[in-house]
């Protein structure tokens, strides 16, 4: 069943089309990634998505309702969260309060400290800082942060832009194990992601988009397979 519909979507910064009609579709459950090069238009989809930007035409459908005119605050309210480029923590905040930040919308303040003791245990080293300043965390333990953060909205669809941008290889397979272990939850996920073979590994669908426009989609295992993507992405002669 399709959770996400994006429909002919064309979205603009000015007279500046970053998006040309592009279409996408995420069926509850699923893994989907997008793929592309930089200035593809990734974040200008997701953050039209999440309503951060409004399309000049074409239109967004979450679970059959049509969302594109909402604000982002109503959209997140929804189920839809976004884990932006630079993880977006509040870095002069204390690790604890970025957590109980994720559950502001949240009314269920025992299941809140529950869900937030089991972030812990997932990554001791946020139990060891939560007092400190989550500005002061590595990279990596940032990026375990928003997740968990972000997790502690109860999202329907999780939204990651480039979750292992900038972090050591080490530190990526942590991150990857995590949106692993996130699906097998049962979190629908959209991974923008430019390590292109992981993302496509742990995908069920992937689309690319290329200078504004749906280039190519279907299976993930497809993708993988393609000579396109193998050249272009996954550094294959």
């Amino acid at each position: 069943m399709s959770m996400l519909t994006v429909e002919d979507v064309v979205t603009a910064y000015g007279q500046i089309v970053a998006l040309k009609g592009v279409s996408l579709e995420v069926n509850e459950g699923d893994v989907v990634c997008l793929l592309g090069a930089n200035g593809a238009g990734k974040t200008t989809l997701i953050s039209t998505i999440s309503g951060i930007l409004r399309p000049r035409s074409g239109r967004v459908l979450f679970n059959g309702k049509n969302i594109s005119g909402l604000k982002a605050s109503r959209i997140t309210g929804l189920g839809i969260v976004q884990v932006p480029e630079g993880r977006g923590i509040f870095t002069q905040m204390s690790v604890h309060e970025n957590l109980l930040m994720g559950a502001h919308l949240r009314n269920d303040t025992a299941a809140v400290l529950t869900e937030i003791d089991a972030a812990y245990a997932r990554f001791p080293v946020l139990a060891e800082r939560r007092a400190q300043r989550a500005g002061v965390l590595s990279g990596g333990e940032q990026q375990m942060l928003a997740l968990e953060r972000a997790l502690l909205s109860r999202p329907k669809l999780l939204m990651l832009d480039e979750p292992s941008m900038g972090l050591s290889p080490i530190m990526v397979e942590k991150v990857f194990d995590t949106i692993r272990e996130i699906a097998r939850r049962g979190v629908t996920i959209l991974l923008v992601e430019q390590n292109a073979r992981l993302a496509l590994e742990i995908s069920n669908r992937a689309y690319v988009l290329a200078n504004g426009e749906m280039a190519m989609s279907g299976s993930a295992s497809e993708l993988l397979k393609s000579d396109l993507v193998q050249e272009a992405y996954l550094g294959a002669a």
